[in-house]
């Protein structure tokens, strides 16, 4: 019995544990045998006993609080690298001026109304450039988990709003300037990781140019040029000199050389005569050919080329679910200990006093103050922040889009992505 196999773009993934959300949502779908979601790629993946039709997956998904995109890939990967690229460089263009001036307030150069400074400026980067982190933070709160997103914006909030409490003569240390540098690092690492997945759809994008958009037909009153999709099995195709083979097929008639060399990574040109196999995608440089086509659409070699890339792009390793396991819980346990640092510094910070003097000596950047509260809040800021593992969750499956997009440009296609 055949097994229907589906591929989408997920919307509004940040994270691990929300590629996990999805995943799991997906599973639980009557008849579905087998779902994968990919964060890298913002994929998914489905094996299924019968058809499910795209409406149900996109309820399925949305009610996980995601989001399913009718947009090719390639664009959906080039709109979101040109966003996050205008969202990093606006924080750049505050956070270094403003960390500038914090580092001459913290040497003894007071700035006249710095705290205002950060205040305004700080709460620009977290609440503007940052709008795509507290949309991640807020999607996992209503629906009751957590996920990179929700350490950055509790991280980059609790630093400004110390900066809020300081300018209303609250007793406590501003670090508003560093809620701007969290968001603005956060910001780096999501570009990266956006040029990477750019890349590798760009590659994918090489392969789909391959494919012909239309074919001249040889019917018995003439030719005529039809679009791809109107071609049929048995149709009978010329291709002249300088124009890719836009189907599979047999040659019919005619000698020519044809540079397969995107297909098969074959840099000689293959001699085609009567018989010969042909490839669609591939360049016919010399003489006319006549094809009759054997293989169209989804059955094509070219097709099935580019189906393979994204079902490897889109598929798990083992190494991979156990970071994924390990993240699921880890966002979870960070906001706990930081809690617990920031309470048990607060009500010991006394007896402590001896432990930082001498700590000090060597971590002269350790807050220095009399407010228990100033060094809680340093300390819960300290934990949360330190603790976003972005690498862990996002290491092994940018390495598969990388590692299968290249290969696939040197003419090696990978199947599965355990291989790797």
């Amino acid at each position: 019995m055949s097994k229907n196999k589906k591929s989408f773009s997920v919307t509004g993934m940040t994270c691990v544990s929300c590629a996990n959300r999805v995943e799991s949502s997906l599973k639980k779908m009557k008849g579905v045998e087998f779902a994968s979601v990919n964060l890298a790629t913002e994929s998914a993946f489905l094996i299924s006993e019968k058809e499910i039709s795209l409406e149900n997956v996109k309820k399925v998904v949305e009610e996980a609080g995601y989001g399913i995109s009718t947009e090719p890939p390639e664009d959906l990967e080039k709109k979101r690298y040109q966003i996050a690229k205008k969202n990093l460089l606006f924080s750049y263009i505050i956070t270094i001026p403003l960390s500038v001036l914090m580092i001459f307030n913290m040497i003894g150069y007071t700035v006249p109304y710095f705290v205002l400074i950060e205040l305004i400026f700080g709460g620009i980067v977290i609440f503007y450039s940052g709008r795509e982190t507290i949309k991640g933070a807020w999607i996992a709160l209503i629906h009751f988990h957590t996920n990179m997103d929700t350490l950055i914006f509790i991280g980059s909030l609790a630093c400004w709003t110390t900066a809020l409490l300081h300018s209303l003569k609250f007793p406590i240390v501003s670090f508003g300037t560093i809620g701007t540098m969290i968001i603005a690092i956060y910001l780096t690492g999501r570009f990266i990781e956006l040029h990477l997945r750019d890349k590798a759809a760009k590659e994918i994008k090489a392969l789909i140019k391959l494919q012909a958009k239309e074919a001249t037909v040889i019917f018995s009153d003439g030719e005529d040029t039809i679009p791809i999709e109107a071609v049929k099995v048995g149709f009978l195709v010329l291709v002249k000199p300088g124009e890719r083979i836009p189907i599979d097929g047999k040659v019919e008639d005619s000698l020519s050389s044809v540079d397969e060399s995107m297909i098969s990574g074959e840099s000689l040109p293959a001699s085609k005569k009567k018989e010969s196999q042909v490839t669609g995608g591939s360049l016919n440089l010399t003489g006319i050919l006549k094809i009759r086509v054997d293989k169209v659409g989804e059955e094509s070699f070219l097709s099935q080329i580019i189906d393979l890339i994204k079902e490897a792009q889109g598929t798990k390793i083992l190494i991979q679910a156990l970071a994924d396991r390990i993240t699921l819980w880890f966002v979870p346990t960070i906001i706990i200990l930081a809690l617990v640092s920031g309470i048990s510094w607060y009500l010991g910070y006394n007896e402590f006093q001896g432990f930082l003097s001498y700590t000090r000596k060597f971590f002269p950047w350790i807050l220095n103050t009399d407010s228990s509260l100033s060094f809680s809040v340093f300390s819960f800021i300290s934990t949360i922040v330190i603790a976003c593992p972005c690498a862990l969750g996002l290491a092994i499956p940018m390495a598969l889009v990388s590692g299968t997009g290249l290969a696939a440009k040197k003419g090696l296609i990978i199947k599965n992505a355990e291989a790797i």
